[in-house]
């Protein structure tokens, strides 16, 4: 480290290096896709190889994804087909640069403390929160679905993001459906399943928002001008260690009711990641059937790749599935 500032929690973990570059949030949009068919978001630079999209909320399906080199583009439709099954719900969308663009100057705020590493760019922003991790743990299910308590409510009024890293002892689960529990202002827990019958889920998770709620007694704490807290060193962030977002598609298997699509990315996962599972628990859009399109996630840690699957019945699916953002962070600051 040159220069910048750091901050360790009570058990001298280093939770902040402002010379590490974790990512930033370059945008930040609620949409309601009943009255949008498609948002186009103006990205600083070649965004194709620095920014992903993360969804947040839920909605009815989930809305195609086209990360370009300027602009970021989200609509509620499959572009080959405008009017087969739209994503109709309201839904958070954030744009994360989550490695620097070379030439391109990161966010600045006009409010508070401005924190700038060596590379110039921006590490912490009095108006712009950073993810927070809030709560941790483990889980392990007994049948397909296990459902998991946070330790104390999660109190932001939009559900928390879920980070799992399943366990690399079992068998390559296929995970899906995660639903939070509780309600705006008091998220108790989720729950998740797998797809795979023989396979139960098991591994360990992470909760994270967009609100530091950490009750250190010391270290460094920063509020916007609206007086929400914004930054608590004691609310160690989760640091965003990449995305994969392009995906080939590899072919098609029989299943009992429908057939199950799959595309594949390169990746190897580090010991230490995890992946944010609230992009894979909605719908695909496709054709036809809406509710016979589930789409689940799964990581191969021997041979190296991750998988998204969509069931279907046969010719229903787009083989072309955009960018769908798998977001990839650790816990603490390596």
């Amino acid at each position: 480290m040159i220069g910048g500032l750091r901050t360790w929690d009570e058990q001298g973990r280093l939770t902040l290096d402002t010379s590490t570059f974790t990512y930033q949030i370059v945008a930040n949009v609620l949409v309601n896709f009943a009255s949008t068919s498609v948002l186009n978001i103006p990205i600083t630079g070649n965004a194709s190889n620095h920014c992903a999209v993360a969804l947040a909320l839920s909605g009815s399906f989930m809305p195609h994804i086209e990360v370009q080199a300027n602009n970021v583009q989200v609509t509620r439709y499959h572009p080959s087909s405008p009017s087969a099954n739209q994503t109709t719900g309201i839904v958070r969308i954030l744009v994360m640069r989550f490695r620097p663009a070379a030439g391109a100057a990161g966010p600045s705020g006009s409010y508070g403390f401005l924190a700038i590493n060596d590379a110039g760019y921006v590490q912490i922003d009095a108006e712009k929160p950073r993810l927070s991790v809030l709560s941790s743990g483990t889980y392990q299910g007994t049948s397909m679905t296990v459902t998991v308590s946070f330790p104390q409510p999660i109190t932001t009024q939009e559900p928390p993001c879920v980070f799992i890293r399943p366990s690399t002892s079992s068998g390559t689960e296929l995970y899906y459906a995660m639903s939070i529990i509780g309600s705006p202002g008091g998220w108790t827990g989720f729950s998740i399943s797998t797809r795979n019958v023989a396979y139960l889920p098991s591994g360990k998770w992470f909760a994270a928002a967009f609100a530091p709620t950490a009750s250190a007694t010391y270290g460094l704490r920063i509020w916007d001008g609206a007086a929400a807290r914004v930054y608590d060193s004691g609310a160690a962030p989760a640091v965003v260690t990449n995305v994969v977002q392009s995906w080939t598609y590899v072919g098609a298997v029989a299943g009992t009711l429908a057939g199950h699509y799959y595309w594949r990315a390169s990746y190897s996962v580090a010991e230490d990641e995890y992946v944010m599972i609230n992009p894979f628990t909605l719908p695909a859009l496709s054709a036809t059937s809406p509710a016979a399109s589930p789409t689940a996630i799964s990581l191969n840690y021997a041979q190296k790749y991750a998988e998204i699957y969509q069931q279907g019945p046969s010719g229903t699916v787009f083989t072309n599935k955009g960018n769908v953002p798998a977001v990839f962070a650790r816990l603490f600051i390596a």
